[in-house]
């Protein structure tokens, strides 16, 4: 098997911002680097174009001697120029233009050195963020003369852990480093198609950095390993590896490419089955993630892998895992994650004597082998239990997801247990398991505690939470459930279990001690079918003040959110995400003093609003203006909403049936509200809505309307449609639409598109 096979670069694919022109035409004088042929342009071209790069400071008579040995030392090539240019622009300091000026390298060599590029080496190095390098690196492995749209590079670096946090938060990271690595020129790409490619120069570097470097190899191993600490003895390099992602592949690849590999590659295929046995006596990483066709391991395939510490076999579709596995004594990680078919590991697990990191997360176990406790040196285990409420099934179950002494002979900084909803099973054992995690050193906790007992044994008993070493968990407190339909959208659960800090409280009636007390350490709350409730600050607002993401779900007697006390009281001052979701009693978000303390919904980014009957206006004015940095307001299936604002001195009378709501829009006053970065808008199924007032969104680019008869005109000005990309709509309502500006109808027109089902 050849090390790296890549064909050679075609330029001008599409409009890449790397095919910048200087002056007038450039010399056509190439040059191969790697066996890939490059472009090189007089010198004068160079030094322009690395000025443009740069900036100003390259007119330092300090720095400019350091500067035109750079642009020797990149052989004049557009491509390293534009590289190496951009990981400089704007440097002041003249001790790294002197390391700067200290990179060569021989362009024509074309030996097996040349694929580490020492240009891009300087370049990746100089890239800031860690999570920026990852994905950097990730790249390598998807662009072989591809061009992907960005959207697919974000959903694949958050698919692989590279990214933390929120789902929202970590798709717009995503598309923030694609456009910053296209600035870096180390990505090409296209802001109108949001298409991008990878040189293969620039990728051959990354892939020898990826092979070769502790943190290039680091990245596979997940979040986990990197927090656990993987020594560099314990990280083999890939002299040669097999690289086929999303390829397509109908089958897997020969084994005679299986057998020299030290990693292998073989994300996102199609294949449904892989060799029997292969020999692959040198392979240390394997990655077989996202192959929905797999169903099978097997029985000898890892007979012959004696040096594997690293396996993913996340996102198949496989039943067990063969015997052999047991074999693998080097073995560090093994991911099985989101493996739904998955309900049985092998009994002899506990052979795995090197293994760090277990992770069944999403799989459907029916118990955990006895052996487990063997793992002596596991740190993190992650595993999700089948489960039944129907009681002939529960009588064919094993009486125990995890039996006795289990928990307690392993040494794990890292657990979680993942049930379904009401299995008695768990609502039985789970005070004897409690009892084992307390003697636990956990930094990260996921756990479900069926009684608010359960949770105050650990809180009182566990010295990491006790000394506030648990720096991440997920809990959820109380009778869970499992709905028919969820009334809380895919996209607000993802969040709440993406974030750092969640605490989820279901079929309350109290207001416990103890779950305000994480409250206090949670930054998301999913307050779930509490059945007293009447307000959410009734927990305390200043126990609130680390929340970044709240859900309110099915709480019926909620009839406000906030209560403020007194004027000046802040609210929830980090906030991002606000969720309302079926409270049937809500009438409105703020209540009491109309002063709102400054830094108040200070980092709101999102509002959702859904289901909730008797709700007849969102925001007051004053509510508003600390809304500065709101991004998304969505709104759906709440039937009695007449406007969006209101002013701030008829909110109590908001409850009058005869209340005319027309009388008390912020338009009856003249009065301006801004919604100064809001960027999409969409109001579904809110047929008695009548209007936004004087409201202005001059950051606006997406709206969308459906079934809101009442609303006749949009109050849009010229300066608030400047960036609008996309209207979506019923064309009989758009087309009845009144028009202050007739020449902005037209401007829109361009903007609209019919309303899909699929989009309600």
């Amino acid at each position: 098997m050849q090390n790296l096979q890549m064909s050679d670069y075609v330029a001008g694919v599409g409009e890449m911002s790397s095919n910048t022109q200087i002056g007038g035409q450039a010399t056509r004088k190439m040059f191969a680097v790697g066996g890939i042929q490059l472009e090189s342009i007089s010198s004068s071209d160079a030094w322009e174009l690395f000025n443009r790069e740069v900036g100003n400071v390259i007119d330092s008579p300090e720095i400019t001697p350091y500067a035109k040995v750079v642009v020797d030392n990149c052989w004049y090539s557009r491509l390293i120029i534009l590289a190496v240019g951009s990981a400089l622009s704007g440097e002041s300091s003249v001790e790294e233009w002197q390391l700067a000026a200290q990179i060569q390298g021989s362009p024509g060599r074309g030996d097996k050195d040349d694929s580490l590029n020492p240009h891009i080496k300087y370049c990746y190095d100089r890239l800031k963020a860690c999570d920026m390098k990852r994905c950097f690196l990730y790249c390598a492995l998807l662009f072989d003369n591809k061009i992907i749209h960005v959207s697919v590079l974000a959903k694949c670096f958050i698919n692989e852990g590279l990214l933390d946090g929120t789902t929202m938060a970590a798709y717009n990271r995503a598309r923030d480093i694609v456009r910053q690595l296209i600035k870096a020129s180390l990505l090409e790409g296209n802001d109108k198609t949001m298409m991008v490619k990878m040189h293969d120069v620039i990728r051959n570097s990354a892939l020898a950095i990826l092979s070769s470097t502790i943190e290039g190899r680091q990245i596979f191993l997940r979040r986990g390993l990197r927090r656990l600490g993987a020594e560099q003895g314990d990280i083999h390099s890939f002299d040669k590896y097999l690289i086929k992602v999303d390829a397509h592949l109908k089958e897997s690849p020969p084994l005679s490419e299986w057998e020299e590999a030290t990693a292998i590659f073989l994300m996102d295929n199609e294949f449904s089955s892989i060799p029997s046995m292969p020999s692959c006596p040198k392979l240390a990483s394997l990655f077989l993630q996202r192959n929905p066709y797999l169903r099978v391991i097997p029985t000898n395939f890892f007979s012959s892998m004696h040096s594997l510490t690293n396996l993913d076999l996340s996102n198949t579709r496989i039943r067990s895992l063969p015997d052999s596995l047991c074999q693998l004594k080097s073995l560090q990680v093994l991911l099985v994650r989101d493996c739904e078919h998955l309900i049985t590991l092998p009994s002899a697990i506990g052979q795995l004597i090197s293994l760090l990191v277990l992770d069944l997360q999403g799989t459907k176990l029916l118990n955990l082998p006895d052996t487990t406790r063997e793992l002596s040196n596991l740190k993190s285990l992650k595993v999700s239990f089948h489960g039944t409420v129907n009681h002939t099934e529960y009588k064919n179950l094993p009486t125990k997801v995890i039996g006795d002494g289990i928990i307690s002979s392993l040494q794990l900084e890292e657990l979680g247990i993942f049930v379904y909803p009401g299995d008695r099973r768990w609502t039985v054992g789970v005070s004897n398991i409690i009892k084992e995690v307390t003697h636990l050193m956990l930094s990260i906790f996921y756990f479900h505690f069926c009684a608010i007992k359960n949770l105050s044994h650990f809180l009182q008993e566990n010295k990491s939470w006790v000394d506030g070493n648990v720096t991440k968990f997920n809990f959820i407190v109380g009778h869970d459930f499992k709905r028919a339909v969820s009334l809380v959208t895919k996209d607000a659960e993802s969040m709440h279990s993406c974030s750092e800090r969640c605490l989820r409280f279901v079929n309350g009636e109290t207001i416990p001690y103890d779950v305000v007390e994480v409250l206090k350490r949670a930054t998301s709350l999913y307050l779930d079918h509490h059945l007293s409730l009447h307000l959410l600050s009734e927990f305390g607002i200043d126990n609130m003040n680390a929340l970044k993401i709240c859900i309110l779900s099915d709480c019926p007697k909620v009839w406000a959110i906030i209560h403020q006390e007194q004027d000046g009281d802040i609210i929830l001052p980090r906030l991002e995400y606000l969720s309302i979701n079926s409270l049937y009693s809500l009438k409105s978000i703020i209540v009491g003093h109309r002063v709102i303390g400054k830094g108040s919904f200070d980092m709101l980014k999102c509002v959702s609003v859904r289901m909730n009957p008797k709700l007849r206006f969102l925001f007051t004015c004053s509510m508003v203006k600390c809304l500065l940095n709101l991004e998304e307001l969505m709104i759906d299936d709440c039937v009695s909403l007449e406007c969006i604002v209101i002013q701030d001195d008829m909110t109590d009378k908001y409850s009058d049936d005869h209340f005319d709501v027309n009388l008390h829009l912020p338009a009856a006053t003249g009065e301006n509200v801004v919604f100064p970065n809001l960027k999409v808008l969409k109001l579904h199924y809110t047929p008695k809505l009548l209007g936004f007032g004087r409201c202005t969104w001059p950051s606006i680019e997406y709206m969308s309307f459906y079934n809101c008869p009442m609303l006749k005109r949009l109050g849009l000005t010229t300066d608030d449609a400047v960036n609008i990309k996309e209207i979506t709509a019923d064309r009989a309502w758009w087309n009845s639409l009144e028009w202050d500006e007739p020449a902005l109808s037209q401007r829109l027109e361009e903007c609209f598109t019919q309303i899909q089902l699929d989009d309600v």
